[in-house]
Formats: structure tokens, C-alpha cells, sequence
């Protein structure tokens, strides 16, 4: 397990848009009715981030020992802690990452909520020099101070029923305005799970022979049409049935010669690991008195 201690600073400002949401998830169908499957939706900018869920999407900044950036996307899953892809907190071109500043809900240059974390820890069974790992793409960050735009909790969902289901997916795509610091918003469907047969090279670059298969309690990797783009990788991806809305993956890249999305599935065993950095690993810091 790769884990990192710094020091942080946190400067609150809520974030300002103009309220003209996108287009919301399709409801979720009738039980014992088949899966709705609509027609993908473009990547759409999100005019007011203070909306939920788009106020738990965070872009993430990762400082590097070379000196360069990365960006990513994550989502508050609790006041202290963001739930993001391993690939976003330990960049593939240079993995000694030595600082890492989030931005809740950012919405423009403009923004100036920010945090710095005190701490982030990926699956122990990550590599990224190897993409034979792709289903163990995640990690989290904890923030050095605690953030009120709301969050989305891990809750159990029964990974069985996701095939053909509509899905929602909103984080920070590079190259639709500087730096990456416009959310945009897309919605879609689950393909199916996947497993990988053969790979060569990292998880950024690798070529991997992808086999379909069916979703179950075990999956760790799915796919899906919706569109997205580079610096996206760490997106929530949600659905809305009974009970409201669940966190079910994380958007993880491109594969099929970009056809696909392929995302990192939340089951059971990932839940449970993220539960454990949570209360063990990197429990909440006590507030100042």
C-alpha cells in the first residue's frame, strides 16, 4: 500500500456559476421492468456546481517530484475524504507524487475553494506500471480540514442489475478551458464487465485484450458509452433507483481503440477497503479547539 503524509492549508470560498443545470439521470425503471437505455449525451458543461451531486465532484491537482501537474476528478465520499482512481494520485509518468490540492466543486479560475490533503493510500494490489491491475485503479485522499457542499456515501447496490442501465458520470475534462477547471456532465449506459485476457505496458498506455462478461458481486472492471475525456479518469459514475442515488464506479480511461469508457466497479470488496482507510488508515482529524 503506497501511503503519503504532508502538511495542508484550507482557504473556503463557495464556488459561483450561473443555475442552469444539465439534463437530469433518467428515473430508474419499475421493478422487474428491462433496464431504460437511452442515447448517449456529450459532454455538457455544468453551469452551477452547488447543485448536488456536482458539489461533491472535486478536481484534483497532484504535484510531482519532476515538478509537473496532473489532473484528475474525485468525489467527497464524507467531510475528510475524496475517492478517486490510483492513476490520479500517483501519475504513471512520474509516481513519487508530493502534494495534492483539491478543489471542491470548482466551477472556473474563479473558484476559490481549495484544500490541501494531509494523506491519500491506494489499492495495495496497484501498479501502475503494469495494466493487468486496471480493476484495482482507486484510492483515496484525505483533506487536512472537513468540507460541507454535501457528499455521496458508499452504499451497497447489486452490481447484477447495472447491465444496459442508465448512468450518470460529471468531473473536470482537460482541454474544455485551461487547466482543466470546468465540470462537465454526460450520461449513458453500462455495457457490461469486463475482464482483461492479456496486457502489455502501463494502465495509461497499455494495450489489453478486453473479454465481456457478465457483471457480478465479484466484477472489478465495467464499461460504458458515455463520452468523456482525458483528466476525467477518477469521475463518479451514479445511478438512480429506489432509495435515490448510488455511487456504483469510477471512470478509469478509454479502451477498444476508444470506443469504450472503462470504469473501476465500487462492489463489495472495494467498499470495504475504503471503509477501513476511512476509520483506520486516515480517520477524520479532530477539529481545533
Amino acid at each position: 500500500m503506497y501511503i503519503r503524509l504532508g502538511q495542508s492549508t484550507h482557504t473556503p470560498a463557495p464556488p459561483k456559476g450561473i443555475v442552469i443545470p444539465p439534463p437530469p439521470p433518467a428515473p430508474a425503471p419499475a421493478q422487474g421492468a428491462q433496464p431504460i437505455s437511452l442515447p448517449p449525451v456529450q459532454l455538457t458543461r455544468v453551469q452551477d456546481t452547488r447543485l448536488a451531486p456536482f458539489a461533491s465532484i472535486c478536481r484534483i491537482v497532484a504535484q510531482t517530484a519532476k515538478g509537473g501537474e496532473s489532473y484528475g476528478t474525485g468525489i467527497l465520499i464524507g467531510p475528510y475524504h475524496v475517492l478517486t482512481c490510483a492513476h490520479v494520485i500517483f501519475p504513471p509518468e512520474d509516481q513519487l507524487t508530493t502534494e495534492i490540492i483539491v478543489f471542491p466543486g470548482q466551477n472556473g479560475p474563479d473558484s476559490h475553494c481549495r484544500v490541501k490533503s494531509d494523506g491519500w493510500a491506494v489499492s495495495p494490489g496497484y501498479r501502475g506500471t503494469n495494466c493487468n491491475t486496471a480493476g484495482e485503479d482507486y484510492g483515496i485522499i484525505r483533506l487536512s480540514c472537513p468540507m460541507n457542499p454535501g457528499f455521496m456515501p458508499l452504499r451497497a447496490f447489486d452490481p447484477t442489475t447495472l447491465r444496459g442501465a442508465t448512468v450518470s458520470l460529471a468531473g473536470y475534462p482537460w482541454g474544455r478551458s485551461e487547466k482543466a477547471r470546468h465540470m462537465y456532465f454526460s450520461r449513458g449506459t453500462i455495457r457490461s464487465g469486463v475482464t482483461i485476457t492479456s496486457c502489455t505496458g502501463t494502465l495509461k498506455k497499455g494495450d489489453a485484450t478486453l473479454l465481456n462478461v457478465p457483471i457480478t458481486p465479484t466484477t472489478s472492471l465495467i464499461t460504458h458509452d458515455l463520452d468523456t475525456a482525458p483528466s476525467q479518469s477518477g469521475s463518479p459514475m451514479w445511478i438512480v433507483q429506489a432509495g435515490g442515488r448510488f455511487l456504483i464506479a469510477l471512470h478509469a480511461g478509454r479502451v477498444g481503440a476508444n470506443t469504450r469508457g472503462k470504469a473501476v466497479l465500487l462492489n463489495e470488496a472495494v467498499r470495504r477497503r475504503v471503509a477501513e482507510w476511512m476509520t483506520r488508515t486516515f480517520p477524520p482529524l479532530p477539529l481545533p479547539t
